[in-house]
């Protein structure tokens, strides 16, 4: 793992206008036919290859991980609190992953777009917050999307997912850095497993080479706080070669244990 930061000053506007749609992939990269559904709090993907094939994601593989900070603020809040809480911050997500769609595809955010996302009051602009740091980083490190919201899955390990952005590393389009934005308080160590497995699943997928993943934590403030507005976001760490390696084996384990519990009559 190593630290970087390619930030600069300058507002670099796209080489070119990716397409509309309901997601960015760059021309040469085949769209992948699928359907998405939640069933029992799981995320369920089924592609289109021929014949159906289902698939669980990787974020739905992950939650056998216990996270004993996380336990913690439920029963430090109560389980009522902790509820509302989460599904408070899930909504402020979603809202931000379309918003840093329509960025990726060269839209911009009038007072339409805003109420078209849901966005919270104007009281509360921890969307607003959290958008205006993923552009920061977008035009701080000049990133040109050869994906973005765009399919991934793994017809080998057997997982599916959606990766946030993949950038391309340079003009030559022979690889691409992967990104995955939160906009939780903090960046959690299974992030780095979740990118792994895209990353493992974007090379199959579109038979493109990965060359780094960088998880992203978007500060979006708090809706009490009164003083001037500050645009941050934090995507100094980032893993490459055999740590991305080492990285998606951990999450295959994984993926293996909470199979064989479900297999054995367990739930998680």
């Amino acid at each position: 793992m190593g630290a970087l930061h390619l930030g600069n000053a300058n507002d670099r506007p796209y080489p070119h206008t990716p397409p509309r749609g309901s997601l960015v992939l760059a021309a040469g990269l085949k769209p992948i036919r699928y359907t998405l559904e939640t069933v029992d709090g799981k995320h369920i993907y089924t592609i289109d290859d021929g014949e159906p094939v289902v698939l669980e994601s990787v974020t739905t593989n992950l939650r056998i991980i216990n996270k004993p900070g996380l336990n913690a603020w439920r029963e430090k809040l109560g389980k009522e609190e902790a509820t509302r809480l989460k599904e408070e911050g899930g909504d402020i997500g979603t809202m931000v992953h379309k918003a840093g769609l329509r960025l990726f595809r060269g839209e911009g955010f009038g007072q339409f777009e805003w109420s078209q996302l849901g966005c919270p009051t104007t009281e509360d602009e921890r969307v607003r917050n959290a958008v205006a740091a993923l552009d920061l980083l977008r035009r701080e490190r000049g990133l040109v999307p050869a994906g973005a919201e765009c399919f991934v899955w793994s017809r080998e390990y057997g997982f599916a997912g959606t990766c946030d952005l993949a950038a391309w590393v340079d003009d030559d389009h022979a690889a691409v850095d992967l990104y995955d934005w939160k906009t939780s308080g903090a960046l959690y160590p299974e992030v780095w497993l979740q990118l792994a497995a895209y990353a493992i699943a974007f090379q199959e997928t579109y038979e493109v080479d990965v060359r780094r993943i960088y998880p992203v934590r978007l500060d979006r403030g708090q809706p009490s706080f009164t003083g001037p507005r500050r645009v941050h976001y934090e995507a100094y760490e980032f893993m490459e070669g055999e740590d991305v390696d080492v990285a998606f084996d951990t999450y295959m384990h994984a993926q293996e244990l909470g199979r064989w519990i479900r297999e054995h009559g367990g739930r998680y």
